[in-house]
């Protein structure tokens, strides 16, 4: 009782290693019961003492490594950091990959990639979060050259006068000094007034068919070239004045076969004088408005636009049935006139260009009365 005593634990080796002390009839305190070695005097009683030790934990094995191999991106560690070496990535490790920048002749597509499974969202984000798995990943950022906008179209200058310019749905033209090619326009002469009334185009820089070129409202394309264009109007022609006028002129509704249909040679129309002077244009609106009541079927109105002159001519004919099935685009195919307009264009008394018939385009009295001379000329 009473000697001092050294109490030191064997050594540790491969399979165990030193973990406490636990005794009987010795009071240790917590450091000595984990110390290797302890001091303590011999109490008056037996003491049982043991050093336990236990088998040592593995460390957990380093991750394997697999090569990471990419192009036209960069690829860093998920907080931004540099990657210690793309040949040996580590299992697990989370990277973010970023496509290369655009430049004038490349822009990033979409991402290629073998060992990796990308979603469709993240195959054409620029920048894509993964988790390097557990074997080797290509990832190429693809790039596609950039498609080029059309040119702007160039402009020309459009120059008109006595007329409206507008595009072809009627909507206003921006700048007519500045006009793009190809542009669709509609060009309407200004309107026939007592004075005056509309003859014909006249323009430069632009081809009209015949019909275009007489046609009060016309429809074209906007060439590479400038264009001027011109609505000519005339003052309405009237014969000389009959010394002693009939003061209620009456043309003859019926003129006679084989005769000139118009009742009055190119006059036309009658003309009213007093005192010897012509009234002019007060006489041939008269004159034109009585030839055409003598002509047209009982009850029909003057024509005032294309599709109206079809309908008076046809009905005038007797409403002849067509062989012709052909359809318009500005003319409904369940439209009444339809079986009209197909006459008239049947018989080449009208014309349609280009798949329409423009229907409601407007048509002065003389070209009425052109259109219905040529009707009875050709009996």
């Amino acid at each position: 009782m009473g000697t001092e005593l050294v109490a030191t634990a064997d050594e540790d080796t491969e399979t165990s290693v030193f973990k406490n002390w636990n005794c009987t009839g010795l009071e240790l305190t917590e450091e000595q019961r984990t110390a290797r070695v302890v001091y303590f005097t011999m109490p008056d009683h037996d003491v049982n003492l043991v050093a336990e030790f236990v088998t040592p934990t593995k460390p957990d094995p380093a991750p394997e490594n697999y090569k990471l191999i990419v192009s036209y991106a960069k690829v860093t560690l998920k907080d931004g950091s540099a990657v210690a070496d793309l040949m040996a990535v580590p299992v697990g490790t989370e990277l973010k990959a970023t496509a290369d920048e655009d430049t004038e002749t490349s822009v990033f597509k979409s991402w290629s990639c073998t060992g990796l499974e990308l979603t469709e969202e993240q195959r054409t984000a620029r920048v894509v979060y993964f988790t390097m798995p557990d074997h080797d990943v290509n990832l190429v950022a693809e790039f596609v050259t950039p498609t080029k906008p059309d040119p702007a179209p160039e402009t020309y200058k459009l120059i008109v006068s006595y007329a409206k310019i507008t595009l072809k749905d009627g909507s206003a033209v921006a700048d007519l000094k500045a006009v793009p090619m190809g542009t669709e326009l509609k060009a309407t002469a200004d309107e026939d007034t007592e004075t005056r009334v509309f003859k014909n185009w006249n323009c430069t820089g632009l081809e009209l068919t015949e019909e275009q070129r007489t046609a009060h409202e016309i429809y074209f394309t906007m060439p590479d070239h400038d264009v001027e264009l011109t609505a000519v109007f005339e003052v309405p022609a009237t014969p000389d004045p009959d010394p002693t006028p009939d003061p209620k002129p009456n043309p003859d509704p019926t003129p006679a076969p084989g005769g000139d249909s118009d009742g009055g040679g190119a006059a036309i129309v009658a003309v009213a004088a007093v005192g010897g002077a012509a009234i002019g244009v007060g006489a041939y609106i008269a004159g034109t408005t009585a030839y055409l009541k003598s002509v047209l079927p009982e009850g029909m109105a003057i024509p005032a636009n294309r599709q109206q002159l079809a309908v008076a001519l046809w009905t005038a004919a007797g409403k002849p049935a067509t062989q012709s099935t052909a359809l318009f685009n500005d003319v409904a195919a369940d439209a009444a006139e339809l079986q009209a307009i197909r006459w008239v264009v049947d018989t080449g008394l009208m014309s349609a260009q280009d798949g329409s018939f423009k229907p409601g385009s407007r048509v002065g009295r003389m070209e009425v009365i052109r259109t219905w001379k040529t009707y009875q000329q050709r009996g």
